[in-house]
């Protein structure tokens, strides 16, 4: 089946758009598939098909200009729903700057990676830059889509950016119903996601089955541990069968990923960070000559909810997660003593 590719443009700049295509189909690759408004077919629901594209795409190639940011549409209609699918199913955005304008100005869109590199607009190249330009960004998405099934797990070594900020949907209460106690409902704050009933009912779907997996495996094997030191110790037999237990994982290997990506030096937060390091060394050993342990195992814990009932219904009114090193999680466990 071929990976449907979403292009979002703005009509004024169609020339970029078909250009784009060329280099796409350029690839000869028979695994995607570009998609814009003008395959919509006349007398169609033009409406109805572009949600229906966007919800069955792999990618979103936004192409960006001063028009693109202006149109109603566009802004409205189209990103808010290709947002919504970066959010919840990992639907990659990919920001190509065509014309200068003042898209870092807009914090969805300047926290993406933006080609070409550093955001220079397609407009202030020569005609060879564009086309080197553009057969590399065709050659990325051919890339892309061929590990599209996992969407959220890139291969090791490949660099993350901050996603953009939201607030997620919360699971934050349930009621008992007196005439049938196996019966529960549950209470849900849907935080920052759209009026969107599909993707309501498959939030909620997914947090009740952490609830019920919860409740069903013993706290002692609510873990995961993704640690080269401990290879035999990745995950309890019990939590590994279940898609709770899957997701974490998942979400422990990008957190690395990303730690990963925020300490490499060609980056401001990795250039500070291997500064402070050289500055430590200098200061114990006299000389950043040598070797120094950088590994420090992290843990992310829950601390202890806050509860109120009222009649059948019980809420959670304040919930939060440590971040911890390994030696305070221990010192706060009881199995070693910290000096102060």
């Amino acid at each position: 089946m071929k990976e449907k590719i979403f292009i979002s443009y703005s009509h004024k700049d169609s020339r970029w758009k078909d250009m784009l295509i060329a280099h796409l189909k350029a690839t000869r690759s028979t695994h995607i598939e570009p998609w814009d408004d003008t395959r919509i077919e006349l007398g169609s629901n033009w409406y109805e098909e572009i949600q229906g594209v966007i919800k069955n795409s792999s990618i979103a190639i936004l192409l960006i200009s001063a028009d693109f940011l202006a149109s109603d549409f566009i802004q409205t209609e189209e990103v808010p729903r290709l947002l919504l699918r970066h959010r919840s199913d990992g639907l990659r955005l990919l920001p190509i700057i065509i014309r200068p304008c003042s898209w870092k100005l807009i914090d969805w869109l300047s926290m993406l990676q933006a080609k070409p590199w550093e955001g220079k607009p397609l407009t202030s190249m020569s005609e060879h830059e564009v086309e080197t330009c553009l057969s590399s960004i065709a050659e990325d998405v051919v890339k892309m889509t061929r590990n599209i099934n996992i969407p959220y797990l890139l291969a090791p070594g490949s660099m993350l950016t901050p996603s953009i900020p939201y607030t997620p949907a919360r699971l934050v209460g349930l009621k008992l119903n007196n005439n049938d106690p196996l019966r529960l409902t549950f209470i849900m704050a849907l935080g920052d996601e759209p009026e969107s009933e599909t993707v309501v009912y498959s939030e909620a779907a997914q947090l009740v089955d952490y609830f019920l997996t919860c409740l069903a495996i013993p706290e002692k094997d609510l873990w995961v541990n993704l640690s080269p030191a401990e290879k035999d110790r990745i995950i309890p037999d019990t939590l590994g069968k279940t898609m709770m237990g899957k997701d974490l994982l998942a979400q422990d290997y990008l957190l690395k990923q990303f730690n990963a990506s925020l300490m490499y030096p060609e980056l401001p937060t990795g250039k500070l960070y291997w500064e402070v390091v050289y500055g430590m060394m200098e200061e114990s050993y006299g000389s950043t000559e040598g070797t120094m342990n950088t590994f420090n195992k992290v843990w992310i814990v829950p601390e202890i909810a806050k509860i109120s009932q009222f009649g059948g219904v019980a809420l959670t009114t304040d919930e939060q997660l440590d971040v911890l090193m390994e030696q305070d999680y221990k010192a706060l466990m009881g199995h070693i003593k910290v000096d102060p």
